[in-house]
């Protein structure tokens, strides 16, 4: 029986009708190269911000647990709203949220890790069902309390259906066909990649690129699946991650606070503890000589786990994090000041891909990476796009 996982992001769905037009695609791939599959959802474009205002109106301290209460909803609406599309289309069709989904989780609210999966729900319901739709980013914990795991996760709830089916492959639809060297709406430059390793884009999405969950891309390496990035507008394949040589590539991450220690031990430590809480912290390497962290702030958790390693965050410029990953697999991170990220990023960007540009030479480049070493950055926490 041939299964396929699409995965359709917030971004797939900026209005109702859009539930429809994806119906109608998953219908067409039923009747053309698949028998079965499993269509991961996430909350409508939009939905994940006006819950959490809600939410903040009524308490604006509520517990990590609420807030996962409260966020889950938005995906169970979507999965709803998914199942009643493809109902039209006169599918056999059921839907599962995260307590019916069999993926078993830490309690880390907001961020928690996936443990462990039972395979038999999901198995029993595509032996009944044509379409099988998947409320993403959810999980339960060993008290069967609903738990999401993180911003941005649907793309993991795609790569763990895939393993709990045993297939080699998933696709991810979103507003962009797949991973560019750069972000294609900073920088016009940016040229579409059509293989990329698992491991640049783990390194890169952990550094701030937004095209796939960093999570997603760690599980899928070490289950063998292969993730097929296709355009939300039209299907077409733009990327294939899994193999492939590195290509130079630029990340970058405005979402982030930044700790100085007196010593590598000391950062060393802060690190390990922060990515066993879930919160993402990234070691700064560039050249200044100075011991440095910077940590995501999308996720209020942060500040909770920040507070109780007595962490001090630097008051100084604000700035962004710019992530380069060149063509031999070699990473860099600098501090950029915020108004000068954009002209900075199309010179480095030109540097390594030769366009010429207004902005600048390479020359340019090695000169601004000198004034930057020394920039120490404090960013409060800024609303991300909502994407699946």
């Amino acid at each position: 029986m041939k299964t396929r996982i699409f995965k359709f992001g917030g971004s797939s769905f900026p209005r109702l009708e859009s539930y429809n037009d994806v119906a109608r695609y998953v219908s067409e791939r039923l009747a053309s190269d698949t028998e079965r599959a499993v269509v991961v959802v996430s909350a409508m474009s939009g939905t994940t911000g006006r819950l959490l205002e809600t939410g903040s109106l009524v308490n604006n301290n509520m517990s990590l647990e609420t807030t996962d209460s409260l966020l889950g909803s938005g995906e169970i609406l979507a999965s709803a709203l998914m199942r009643a599309a493809i109902e039209r289309v006169e599918a056999s069709v059921t839907h599962l949220t995260g307590y019916q989904l069999g993926i078993v989780s830490d309690s880390k609210f907001t961020r928690a890790r996936p443990i462990n999966y039972i395979k038999k729900n999901l198995k029993d319901a595509l032996k009944t069902n044509k379409v099988v739709v998947v409320a993403g980013g959810q999980a339960v914990d060993g008290k069967s309390r609903l738990t999401m795991l993180g911003r941005n996760s649907s793309d993991l709830t795609a790569v763990l259906m895939a393993s709990m089916l045993g297939l080699q492959e998933c696709e991810i639809f979103s507003d962009v066909p797949g991973v560019y060297s750069a972000d294609p709406y900073a920088v016009k430059e940016a040229r579409l990649l059509r293989e990329v390793p698992y491991d640049a884009i783990i390194e890169m999405s952990r550094a701030g690129s937004k095209v796939l969950h960093y999570g997603c891309v760690a599980h899928a390496k070490q289950s063998g699946v292969r993730i097929i990035c296709r355009s939300a507008k039209d299907g077409q394949i733009g990327s294939i991650i899994g193999s492939g040589l590195p290509m130079p590539m630029i990340a970058v991450n405005k979402n982030i606070v930044i700790v100085r220690f007196t010593s590598e031990s000391a950062l060393s430590m802060a690190e390990s503890i922060l990515r066993s809480e879930g919160i993402v912290a990234v070691r700064i390497t560039d050249q200044s000589g100075v011991f440095r962290l910077s940590i995501w702030t999308d996720n209020r958790a942060w500040q909770e786990v920040s507070n109780a390693l007595n962490l001090e965050l630097e008051e100084s410029k604000e700035g962004a994090l710019v992530t380069t990953l060149d063509g031999s697999g070699h990473l860099n991170q600098e501090l950029v000041p915020k108004d000068q990220v954009e002209d900075y990023v199309k010179r480095l960007h030109a540097s390594f891909y030769g366009h010429v540009s207004p902005c600048g030479t390479p020359h340019a480049i090695q000169k601004d990476r000198a004034e930057f070493s020394g920039v120490l950055v404090g960013v409060a926490p800024e609303e991300r796009p909502i994407a699946g």
